[in-house]
């Protein structure tokens, strides 16, 4: 009779007091797992640096220190500085080397980051430069192709509070067409010529 009592009454009990915290607290794991993993954990606002006058987007942050950096952008070149109005896509990765952190990790410092990004140009004036029945074959070859740049970088973060901080960063950099320009006319165009700079805001909620 006892172990009957048991197997019917006392164990069904046992079970239901039991089994629902466990799922209770598999479900809240794997809820936090999930608010862990984001697919962006930034958004991003830089002025200038051969990618777009002014240019938005997002980005996520990577590995264990959060030292790499994978960004898409769209940029804007108005009229007044392009004669041209231009608008732009950028992919841009970037990778800091070294990272010091003051006032118990409130603010860190990156003082130096490498990073390239390719850049996809669209304006009507690439466009008509594409005509291949109104200028010679490869004549404006570069006008409507993708663009790789490369970049030196350094960037400062305040943590405002757990998990949102605001990234002030620069960039000093080149890209291929200056390159490409300044290797074929060295006596005529000034190394210094070959650099932009860039600056930005970017604002985490990792």
């Amino acid at each position: 009779m006892s172990r009957s009592i048991i197997r019917n009454c006392i164990l069904p009990v046992v079970f239901l007091l039991i089994v629902p915290d466990q799922l209770r607290a598999q479900a809240e794991s794997t809820q936090q797992e999930k608010q862990k993993i984001r697919i962006i954990d930034k958004a991003v606002l830089q002025y200038a640096g051969g990618i777009g006058f002014v240019n938005a987007g997002v980005g996520r942050t990577f590995f264990k220190k959060n030292n790499g950096e994978l960004d898409l952008l769209i940029g804007y070149v108005p009229k007044f500085v392009s004669e041209v109005e231009i608008w732009t896509v950028t992919l841009k990765y970037s990778h800091y080397v070294r990272k010091w952190a003051y006032k118990k990790e409130k603010l860190e410092l990156y003082p130096l980051g490498l990073g390239m990004w390719v850049n996809q140009p669209f304006s009507k004036q690439y466009t008509k430069y594409s005509n291949r029945n109104q200028y010679p074959k490869g004549y404006y070859w570069f006008n409507n192709l993708p663009r790789m740049g490369w970049f030196w970088s350094g960037q400062l973060t305040y943590e405002l509070k757990k998990d949102r901080a605001l990234t002030f960063y620069s960039e000093l950099g080149t890209y291929d067409l200056l390159l490409f320009s300044w290797s074929g006319n060295r006596e005529t165009i000034p190394f210094y010529t070959l650099f932009n700079f860039s600056c930005g805001l970017k604002y985490r909620f990792r």
